[in-house]
């Protein structure tokens, strides 16, 4: 759900315990010339906006009841299991406290559009979902892909874009059969066991950007 505008104004509801950083954050975001206000419980309008919580709050389904728009988690600390009880619960925006005067003003807007938002720690995890490695973990070897041929490049990238078997098949003209067969070559030439891997070695090797990996994000989580 979008967050309701005036025009372009985004209106931000902050679920915030700490009454200084609250304070902060108000200041950020006016000054980006965004209506940002406390949560009051006695309103009954708080089916719009983006809500901000923080490491405090009720991260369940059932705490959504008082924000049932989109939702960003300022973190002082995020691991995996935090971060899947998030996502797993509707929040599509993550971002470190440390980095609030810098980032909040692009975060919330990206959020009242229907985007995702993940600032680097989020999307560290995100690649490290499913037992594969992050960012910062080396171990892929990008120079891997050079040994792929020209068709099993085409498959490839088809596959690191979400395309599935068939719609490969039909946009390169060949059987189903065949695309899982260079599908299963691709993994072995690069050493991987799934295509989830082979996503995440795109995004590090820069044939997947950022922009789609968040795409992604926004549209299976």
């Amino acid at each position: 759900m979008k967050g309701k505008q005036e025009g372009n104004q985004i209106t931000v509801v902050l679920h915030l315990r700490d009454q200084k950083t609250t304070e902060g954050i108000l200041r950020c975001l006016r000054a980006c010339d965004i209506d940002a206000r406390s949560y009051d419980a006695s309103e009954k309008s708080g089916d719009y906006g983006v809500h901000l919580h923080d490491n405090n709050s009720d991260l369940s389904r059932s705490g959504r009841a008082a924000s049932p728009g989109p939702r960003l988690l300022l973190y002082s600390h995020l691991n995996s299991v935090l971060f899947e009880q998030a996502v797993t619960n509707g929040y599509r925006g993550f971002l470190d406290v440390a980095d609030v005067s810098d980032r909040i003003c692009e975060a919330v807007s990206l959020l009242a559009t229907g985007e995702a938002f993940l600032d680097p720690g989020a999307l560290d995890l995100l690649l490290a979902r499913n037992g594969s490695v992050g960012l910062t973990n080396p171990s892929y070897d990008h120079a891997a892909l050079d040994t792929l041929t020209p068709r099993e490049r085409e498959v490839f990238e088809a596959l690191v874009r979400g395309a599935s078997i068939h719609e490969i098949g039909v946009s390169l003209s060949i059987s189903e059969r065949t695309v899982e067969v260079h599908r299963r070559r691709i993994l072995e030439r690069l050493g991987l066991s799934n295509v989830v891997q082979l996503f995440h070695l795109a995004f590090k090797a820069g044939v997947v950007t950022r922009e789609e990996l968040l795409e992604e994000f926004s549209s299976r989580s």
